[in-house]
């Protein structure tokens, strides 16, 4: 994440601060453009995909996410609600990298008492949630639908989910904080640049601008070509 500090005088910045950071952000898979065959996924638990993409993100709020989790968290353990820090993880395994959850997990560890509350963990699921998201994108697309309602329901008809799991699971999709995006930032480590300094990295940058994607690619030894397209659009 990058700050600029201006100088009294001078309109440019004369200083950079550089605040690391890690912003995750969940992604529905783009399923292959194939009739979907319900008897051989439900079989087999494969399902073809040709991509995934990534939720509507925007930073501040990704950010703001976090925090809003984190604070829950540690309210959570300071009524003495020791399943806190591993429903956090449970929500999403990134919040590891935040310190002070790293050592309460050792610490609850150590105390030797169960981590986890008897039953089903949150979020195990025959579909998971982003899949039949991405399903239902899929439906709308092909024409086999004209709105997620009547996508939810040609899930029910050919036999791979009910109406009411498809539906359960993509609403869970749209609305649950496990799949919403995180953006996490370590202020204790920011350094200070100097603009000339900095300049060499700033030239090698890219930035997106709104409505105007850009596309890298590559070969990757598994997966054949890879195509990653980053977009941002302009506010509403």
């Amino acid at each position: 994440m990058l700050g600029q500090i201006m100088g009294k005088t001078s309109k440019k910045p004369e200083v950079y601060e550089f605040t690391p950071a890690r912003l995750i952000i969940p992604a529905e898979p783009h399923v292959a453009n194939e009739r979907l065959d319900a008897v051989g996924i439900r079989s087999s638990g494969v399902l073809l995909i040709d991509g995934v993409g990534t939720v509507p993100c925007e930073t501040q709020a990704a950010e703001r996410e976090a925090q809003e989790m984190l604070a829950r968290c540690r309210e959570q353990l300071r009524l003495g609600n020791r399943y806190a820090v591993i429903e956090l993880l449970d929500a999403n395994p990134w919040f590891i990298a935040v310190p002070w959850i790293a050592e309460q997990l050792l610490r609850l560890r150590r105390g030797g008492l169960p981590l986890r509350r008897r039953g089903r963990v949150r979020g195990r699921y025959q579909f998971h949630p982003l899949v039949v998201a991405g399903l239902v994108k899929y439906l709308i697309e092909r024409g086999e639908a004209a709105n997620v309602e009547g996508a939810l329901w040609r899930l029910d008809e050919i036999g791979l989910l009910s109406y009411a799991t498809a539906k359960d699971l993509y609403y869970r999709a749209r609305d649950d904080d496990r799949f919403k995006p995180i953006m996490l930032t370590w202020p204790e480590l920011a350094v200070r640049v100097p603009a000339k300094v900095a300049a060499a990295f700033l030239s090698r940058a890219e930035v997106l601008a709104p409505d105007k994607p850009v596309t890298r690619s590559w070969d990757d030894p598994e997966r054949g070509r890879v195509d990653l397209t980053m977009r941002t659009t302009s506010a509403a």
